[in-house]
């Protein structure tokens, strides 16, 4: 090989080198230049989560300062389930209010734009209420007014007040606490666990609860478990010994209730106790050689088998589970 030729190998070699070299340097720069963005961009978002997060405390103690409205409280006076209305006190304690300012609250169904206004009585200090009739199918929605010579009329709270009084009849009257299913290569065992709010008022109590089983998410067999259905101690844990003695010894009647037996009986929950929802619970038992002979059960095709419990009140509101 002469000097000529050589020289153009060592060329290309250096060439080749070169090119290796520079596509290596040129992808580490890009991976520095991304790992850079990325870390900047990093930056920048917790800077932005930061800017935002501070905003947001700002304006939200000072909506709270702007806010006169300290608590909100309302209770069921009365309840007329066949009208479906309500007769509830509320109570509105205040921050401050101006001297001799006359305090009231404009009212609306939360569906409705129609509102109505009640004047609310001073109680005590900056302790305002007032009775008020209401519908049971609604919740509600209401602002506090101020209105007084020297400062004019104002409105107190800064968000649109709440009162859920649909929610606390029907919508939260039923609190499904668990269910599940048991399967063994004899039976197939059902469990039920529900609270039901005590409201406290007679026509709203639990009337019926019926189970319905289902095959194939079709409904197979529908079955009423009213008496079956057990009740746990809730408000009247003291008293549920002598309720059950009582009835072992046949002094009262198995239809007789807990919370009737202690309502016969004087007993006063203790303060706190009202709020305690009645806790119930219900079990089932397919016995799969003997219960439902023409599906010919067996631990493999009970799983096609699914069910649901329905509870029914005497006001006509009906929950499924």
């Amino acid at each position: 090989m002469d000097k000529q030729k050589v020289i153009i190998v060592l060329l290309v070699l250096n060439l080749i080198v070169m090119l290796y070299f520079g596509n290596s340097l040129g992808k580490k720069i890009n991976n520095y230049e991304v790992q850079t963005n990325e870390i900047m961009n990093s930056i920048q978002n917790n800077m932005i989560s930061l800017e935002n997060g501070i905003i947001n405390g700002v304006g939200n103690e000072l909506r709270a300062q702007a806010d006169k409205i300290a608590r909100v409280d309302y209770t069921l006076i009365d309840v007329d389930p066949v009208q479906k209305k309500a007769q509830i006190g509320i109570v509105i304690t205040l921050k401050e209010v101006s001297p001799l300012a006359e305090i009231s609250i404009s009212y609306s169904a939360q569906d409705d734009e129609e509102s109505k206004e009640a004047v609310l009585v001073n109680q005590s200090g900056l302790i305002y209420g007032s009775k008020l009739e209401m519908s049971l199918d609604h919740n509600y929605r209401f602002d506090v007014w101020e209105k007084s010579a020297s400062t004019g009329q104002k409105k107190l709270n800064v968000s649109e007040q709440l009162l859920p009084l649909f929610d606390d009849i029907y919508a939260n009257r039923v609190t499904m606490n668990g269910s599940g299913t048991g399967i063994s290569q004899d039976q197939l065992d059902v469990d039920f666990s529900f609270s039901i709010k005590d409201l406290g008022f007679t026509g709203m109590e639990m009337e019926q609860v019926l189970m319905q089983i289902l095959k194939d998410n079709e409904q197979y067999d529908e079955i009423d478990v009213t008496g079956q259905i057990e009740q746990h101690a809730g408000n009247y844990a003291q008293i549920e010994n002598k309720y059950k003695v009582s009835i072992a010894a046949g002094q009262i009647d198995q239809s007789v209730t807990l919370e009737q037996f202690a309502i016969d009986n004087g007993y006063e929950p203790e303060q706190g106790e009202q709020d305690v929802n009645l806790q119930y619970s219900y079990k089932h038992h397919i016995v799969l050689a003997n219960d439902y002979p023409e599906l010919k059960l067996d631990a493999a095709s009970a799983k096609q088998l699914s069910f649901k419990l329905i509870i029914k009140f005497k006001d006509g509101y009906t929950y499924t589970m």
